[in-house]
């Protein structure tokens, strides 16, 4: 319904506004590589302190929350950990904890599930797990599920600063530091956009461009209601940049640059390579095949353009085709919850394998081996966590690097980041639950039920996602293309994130139906994977 708009983009302005209000005071001291150096060294000097301390600091402001609940219930005291931290070390002291019950599912992290252990229950929000010590909070974003069971997590500035120095080291280590650079994310108030370009300036690293695929509050409200918000956010994000006071080229915000004009973002890339030598560009990995296909379609050569990719994985299949058009890719890995979670090492020619930043988190296997357990160690987090599944699994390995990264102390790499739990196309995210939710009434007015249909998920040659519905033949009564029409409009309804992804799904022609009966037990919407 428009008042969620309405509400999204009050949101957001307000947001915006506050931000342009503070942020000269969170660039007075912008920050370079020996800083940033420096910084890194210390929090990883500290890094055992920072964690008990900042573990003690919830347990003690929430004494009855779930984390001092699930710690009392298996026998830890916060000066237990202490002396194992102290003893064993960090992660050692993770594995025993998780080992004993001390572990937080994504459904119990989202609040969809109440915490459960023998002899315990407890009823879980989201919000449960919000950092009770923070600074005051300055930047906002949610994760999928923004309808029922998302997270909302809140960025300080001191957190921002945190994530500018890693994402500094990180250019760095690949000799881009002064390189310019260019973003395709979605325009405000979605989170990516801004959330970069906020420790991209701290490092005095302003893009040169930015394209936007989608307008974030475009669908649902009246034209009038369009224009009206967009004039606010407009306004709000100008007024950021004119009171940040740095050299940024451009006032006017994100530029509209749909999937479809992806050749834009190629010109832009040839063009400041011939007049630099080089180029940088930010964007999803579907959204890198986009511009390496146009460029080929074009003619263009991409070599001397380097892309970092997020949003999904960096499969072989994305990397052989991005490489094809001269360009050079490397994954980065990005979560609301944790905001900047590991880069790629330079030296990775292939793979995805990118250095933890573990200067600012922890991570160890979940039981089952293959999900990933991470751990907060920054006091400025929105977030306090420990042991918690954010909906991810993949490899983690503990290894010896000669780049930079690897000299200063980031040892831990992780790589293969997949999620079964998520549909995932064109950068953005949604609960395979979420999608039910929505699915499950076009389904039943067309005479199906709940067991009728399935997700899969299928890629191309060139890593290009499709995301398949699988429906039982015996439907008759299905009409397919306006059965997708009606799940995109009906996403397209839900508040930012959901309305986000409906629009960029609707751009990349990313849903489509399959005539076929689901492949799993009758019942289970688990998404399927077909790589």
């Amino acid at each position: 319904m428009p008042w969620r708009q309405w509400a999204d983009s009050g949101r957001a302005s307000w947001q915006l506004g506050r931000l342009a209000w503070e942020l000269p005071h969170y660039l007075r001291e912008p920050i370079d590589g020996t800083y940033a150096t420096t910084a890194l060294r210390q929090r990883l000097a500290q890094r055992e302190v920072r964690f008990v301390d900042a573990l003690r600091g919830q347990v003690a402001a929430r004494s009855a929350g779930p984390l001092a609940r699930l710690l009392t219930w298996a026998g830890w005291t916060i000066a237990d950990i202490e002396a194992a931290v102290r003893q064993d070390g960090l992660e050692v002291t993770l594995g025993r904890l998780r080992d004993d019950g001390v572990f937080f599912t994504h459904a119990e992290l989202t609040g969809a599930e109440p915490l459960r252990r023998p002899g315990l229950e407890l009823p879980l929000r989201a919000s449960d797990f919000d950092n009770a010590t923070r600074s005051t909070a300055r930047l906002g974003g949610s994760t999928s599920g923004s309808r029922s069971h998302g997270i909302r997590v809140f960025y300080s500035w001191d957190f921002l600063a945190e994530e500018a120095a890693n994402e500094l080291l990180l250019f760095c280590a690949h000799g881009l530091e002064s390189a310019p650079l260019a973003y395709w994310m979605p325009g405000v108030p979605a989170l990516s956009g801004i959330h970069n370009l906020l420790f991209d300036l701290k490092s005095s690293r302003a893009p040169r461009r930015w394209f936007a695929q989608v307008d974030a509050v475009a669908a649902g409200p009246p034209a009038s209601t369009r224009a009206a918000t967009g004039a606010v956010l407009r306004g709000a994000f100008g007024y950021v940049l004119w009171r940040c006071r740095q050299s940024v080229p451009w006032t006017a915000g994100p530029e509209p640059t749909p999937l479809a004009a992806a050749d834009r973002v190629a010109a832009w890339l040839v063009a400041t390579v011939r007049d630099h030598g080089r180029a940088v560009l930010k964007c999803y990995a579907s959204a890198a095949v986009r511009v390496a296909a146009a460029a080929q379609g074009a003619g263009m050569d991409l070599s001397g353009s380097v892309v970092f990719t997020g949003g999904e994985p960096l499969t072989a299949a994305r990397r052989r085709f991005i490489e094809a058009s001269g360009a050079r890719v490397f994954p980065r890995y990005v979560t609301t919850e944790m905001g900047l979670m590991a880069g790629a090492c330079p030296l990775q020619r292939d793979g995805d394998a990118m250095h933890v930043y573990l200067d600012r988190l922890a991570a160890v296997p979940a039981a089952d081996g293959e999900g990933l357990l991470f751990t907060s160690i920054s006091p400025h987090g929105g977030k306090v966590l420990l042991n918690a599944d954010l909906g991810d699994a993949g490899v983690l390995q503990h290894r010896s690097c000669t780049c930079s990264l690897g000299y200063l102390g980031l040892h831990l790499f992780v790589s293969q980041v997949r999620s079964d739990a998520k549909l995932a196309g064109e950068g953005v995210k949604m609960m395979a639950s979420e999608m039910d939710a929505l699915i499950a009434p076009l389904i039943e007015a067309v005479g199906g039920g709940p067991d009728d249909y399935q997700f899969w998920e299928e890629a191309d040659d060139a890593g290009r996602t499709r995301l398949m519905i699988a429906i039982d033949p015996s439907i008759t009564r299905l009409d397919e293309p306006a059965f997708v029409r009606a799940l995109i409009a009906a996403l397209k309804r839900q508040p930012l994130r959901g309305n986000l992804t409906g629009q960029l799904w609707e751009q990349g022609d990313t849903l489509h139906v399959v005539r076929q009966r689901p492949t799993l037990s009758r019942g289970h919407k688990q998404l399927v994977l077909r790589r």
